[in-house]
């Protein structure tokens, strides 16, 4: 007794097959995705934060520079 697989129920099995590996593709590049993402998130805000600290001690080194100007303008 042998049992015949139709044509139809062949395709059905491939399908879900497929539609299990498309889907567990989709989500490894989602989550690739997300993680160079994140990656650049956090790298942006390294780089601003440098920014920002050059910016204020560059704001500093004018002040002092011109309160040491002003001392020897009063001397």
């Amino acid at each position: 007794m042998k049992k015949t697989i139709s044509r139809n129920q062949k395709f059905k099995h491939i399908s879900k097959g497929f539609a299990l590996i498309a889907t567990i593709t989709l989500m490894m590049l989602l989550a690739l995705l997300s993680v160079g993402l994140l990656t650049i998130a956090s790298s942006q805000v390294r780089i601003s934060e440098k920014q920002l600290f050059a910016a204020e001690a560059k704001s500093l080194a004018r002040f002092s520079l011109e309160v040491a100007l002003g001392q020897l303008q009063c001397e």
